[in-house]
């Protein structure tokens, strides 16, 4: 995003030091005047200290200071409090310090505090919150701020807001700047074209931007160039990605010019993306490799809510591959585990993890389609058990369908989803990826009657639920959106319209549901902007089999008799064993098998010519009764050389080794 807020900062007069040294020296003392004359209750030196500790980046030191002096004191330097809260990640106190602000502060201060505010929501997905705070900025702007900045500022929340399905009218720029040669607002223009989905276009605008960023920063420090053009390559190379051209995509990122950037971040999402485009099995070395948990911890008040969560995703995915995960990991607790679905509601990927390592079912058992039997009995086990967490019954029913999909047995699956679906109508409590699962069983294995019971029985119960809750919740508007969209390709128009007027009477904003009602379809989007921009010989000329993704077969383990009497158990395979550090490998060039090799290898230990018995074996045949002397019947060595050096040998006398 832009450099507003660094402008509205430097906007308030704040005296600046010229290295990390005086900035120190200000503080020590500053503070030392603040604590000791003036009791913490001198505004003057506490502002001091608190833009020293901003500028040296110590926030946590700052935030104490904060605590240490009175709260008339604190008030009174409300841009540099949000601040502190904000880097912090402090939200509850960030929006107590914004609500309770009082009416005479001056305007420059409250634009600062805005766009402080707006950052922290866009970066905590909070995205309609932040563009309705840069459309206040925009609206109320009397020449404060950089109309181009706040432009930028605005495209990039918005390029956030068009592939969300709350997409709505109050989310259209507002700012009609339109600079061309701002490589800024161009990438931030081609952001917005990327999520409509419009690949051509946004690869269009971020050319230009590229080209316009060389020019405009030409005679700056490489450094710099680099960091700028650094997030367009990247989108670039992901457009490449999307567009299937893995090879150009892959070059982008192997760029050495984009290795060297200085920055963690960029390094991570180049490091991510690229092994991406790779089918390594090296799982181990792609883990230590991307080192998600140190990147991760020093990110935190960088990665947006959307990157984070796809990061943590790959994070447990490759813990989970490369065995790297247990039970007992502080990733699947129950305090993470609640705070994860808090931040990220419907994804219980943690859960899933916690299911399949508490049943000890790893990724060869998943992969491999001998073993989906066994899995299958394990989970409807798990479940039919009474597990108390609703959250863990209803990730290893979702577990149990996806592992009945490969056989295409969905018997556990239907009886589990039924059950389930029955206790939450009884119960008043919808969840609408339970339902829909049921719907979709319906309709695979075509059980139309019992399909036509549960959507009587579903809008008898939407009846019932009040307005607000349905407008509130929108998994469950969309639920029932579905449910009247298949009513009518059942043609039964009578309860699909039942259907859609709950949903107007909710009274929410939406297009789709009002011309329906209305039987009105102006207000929708023509046709032709719906249809692909690619002719029709252009995808007559495509290979078929290009746009089919195979599926990662295993090899299939023959079952022996036992697996089957026994089709619960999974048995684990033996790790192959490593290699000593100390041994390695000669080139052919300088290895000699004559020499090297022994020549009597091939006999038994016993009748090589240069074995010694031990004092052991000397004593079991020193002549005791029963003892047959075999020397005869075993095969003698044809060395003569061999056994005249033996002979001269055992004339010496020598120490025990």
């Amino acid at each position: 995003m832009s450099s507003s807020i660094p402008q509205a900062f430097k906007s308030l007069h704040i005296t600046s030091a010229e290295s990390k040294s005086d900035h120190e020296h200000i503080f020590e003392v500053s503070y030392e005047y603040l604590s000791k004359i003036k009791n913490f209750e001198d505004v003057k030196s506490f502002h001091n200290c608190i833009v020293a500790l901003i500028n040296m980046d110590k926030y946590h030191k700052a935030n104490i200071l904060l605590k240490e002096v009175p709260k008339e004191v604190s008030d009174q330097l409300p841009v540099e409090k949000i601040y502190i809260y904000y880097k912090l990640g402090l939200s509850s106190k960030l929006n107590e310090v914004y609500e309770n602000l009082s009416n005479d502060i001056n305007e420059i201060e409250l634009r600062a505090i805005k766009h402080i505010l707006a950052q922290h929501s866009y970066q905590k997905g909070d995205i309609f919150k932040a563009l309705s705070l840069y459309h206040e900025l925009i609206t109320n702007n009397q020449k404060i701020d950089n109309e181009l900045d706040l432009a930028c500022n605005e495209r990039a929340v918005i390029s956030q807001i068009t592939n969300h399905d709350k997409f709505n009218e109050t989310s259209k720029i507002l700012s009609t700047i339109t600079d061309e040669n701002s490589y800024d607002l161009l990438f931030n223009n081609s952001l917005i074209e990327l999520s409509k989905g419009n690949l051509e276009k946004s690869l269009e605008l971020l050319n230009i931007a590229t080209d316009k960023c060389t020019s405009a920063n030409i005679d700056s420090d490489p450094q710099e160039i680099l960091m700028e053009l650094a997030p367009m390559k990247l989108t670039i190379a992901y457009i490449y990605q999307l567009q299937g051209n893995i090879s150009r995509a892959k070059s982008m990122l192997d760029d050495d010019e984009l290795k060297n950037v200085n920055d963690l971040m960029i390094n991570l999402i180049i490091k991510n993306n690229y092994h991406s485009l790779n089918k390594s099995s090296e799982i181990n070395l792609i883990h230590r490799d991307l080192d998600y948990q140190y990147n991760l911890h020093h990110l935190e008040q960088k990665l947006i809510k959307s990157q984070h969560q796809t990061l943590l995703q790959n994070h447990l995915l490759l813990s989970y591959q490369s065995s790297t995960i247990s039970k007992n990991s502080s990733y699947l607790s129950n305090a993470s585990i609640e705070k994860y679905l808090k931040s990220f509601p419907g994804d219980f990927t943690p859960i899933i993890y916690k299911v399949l390592l508490a049943l000890q079912i790893d990724i060869n058992d998943l992969i491999n389609i001998d073993y989906n039997k066994a899995i299958s009995r394990k989970l409807f086990k798990y479940i039919s058990n009474k597990v108390e967490n609703d959250d863990l019954k209803i990730t290893a029913a979702f577990l149990l369908n996806s592992v009945n999909s490969k056989s295409g047995h969905y018997d556990q699956s239907i009886y589990v989803f039924e059950k389930m679906t029955n206790e939450l109508i009884n119960e008043s409590r919808l969840i609408p990826s339970v339902i829909g699962s049921l719907i979709n069983l319906y309709e695979t294995l075509n059980h139309s009657s019992k399909l036509n019971q549960l959507i009587l029985s579903l809008i008898e119960k939407f009846e019932s639920i009040p307005q607000n809750e349905i407008f509130d919740n929108f998994d469950l508007y969309n639920l029932i959106k579905v449910i009247g969209f298949k009513l009518i390709n059942l043609n039964d128009e009578e309860n699909a319209n039942k259907v859609f007027q709950i949903l107007k009477s909710t009274g929410k904003e939406d297009l789709l549901i009002d011309s329906i009602s209305s039987k009105d379809s102006s207000k929708l989007l023509p046709v032709n902007s719906l249809a692909s921009s690619t002719d029709v010989e252009t995808l007559l000329e495509t290979n078929i089999d290009s746009l089919i993704t195979k599926p990662t077969t295993s090899k299939s383990i023959p079952v022996s008799k036992t697996d089957k009497e026994k089709p619960n158990k999974i048995s684990k395979k033996t790790k192959k064993p490593k290699f000593s550090k100390h041994k390695f490998y000669k080139p052919d060039s300088e290895f000699n098998p004559e020499k090297e090799l022994d020549s009597e290898r091939w006999l038994p230990l016993k009748v090589r010519s240069y074995y010694k018995p031990s004092k052991k074996d000397k004593k079991r045949s020193g002549g005791h009764q029963g003892i047959v002397d075999n020397s005869q019947s075993q095969p003698q060595p044809q060395s003569s050389s061999a056994s005249k050096s033996n002979a001269n040998k055992k004339k010496k006398k020598k120490g025990k080794k």
